[in-house]
């Protein structure tokens, strides 16, 4: 007797389970769908409009410095193809490079006088200070190497720290001297 009951203590539970999970198809919440035509509004592109095409990429040559040999070497970067080439996006690709080396650079400001490009460094970041002196040389030969080969309009470049003239301890740069210039 106790072997048949446990059978129909089991039976019961099932069928409790199995009738508690059924409804009705209008109980059930409609689960949003995505169709290929809302997925356009999911994917911003640069000019705001909707796109689901990937976006073009060309290569340009930028300089950073080899944490192991302290040289300068040629990297390619990715940018879009679309992108107008400026000294900001430009610095954008030389800093990300650098940061992959564990250089940290932070820039105050970059602006453009006449032919000449103008990098304004943040005084506690790196070329200004934490690192040696043939490093710092190589960082800023780096940096003006980068811009000048991707921006033909300009041919030279002017370093300062906060907007006063390059002094690092190192190096003393006036404020309107041009470091590097094609």
């Amino acid at each position: 007797m106790g072997r048949k009951r446990c059978i129909y203590i089991v039976l019961m539970a099932v069928a409790v389970c199995v009738f508690a999970a059924c409804k009705k198809e209008e109980d059930i919440p409609a689960m949003p769908s995505v169709t290929p035509s809302a997925l356009p509004s999911l994917i911003p592109s640069i000019s705001g409009e909707p796109s689901l095409v990937p976006r073009e990429t060309k290569e340009i040559v930028i300089y950073t410095i080899n944490s192991e040999t302290i040289k300068k070497e040629a990297v390619t970067a990715l940018v879009y193809v679309e992108s107008e080439l400026t000294p900001e996006l430009i610095m954008e690709q030389v800093i990300a490079a650098m940061e992959d080396d564990h250089f940290y650079i932070e820039i105050d400001s970059i602006t453009t006088e006449g032919k000449n490009i103008i990098v304004s460094f943040c005084a506690e970041s790196t070329p200004v200070c934490n690192v040696g002196a043939s490093v710092e040389g190589v960082i800023l030969d780096a940096i003006g190497q980068s811009l000048l080969d991707n921006l033909p309009d300009y041919s030279g470049i002017i370093y300062r720290v906060e907007g006063g003239a390059y002094n690092s301890g190192h190096l003393e740069i006036g404020i309107d001297e041009v470091f590097i210039s094609r």
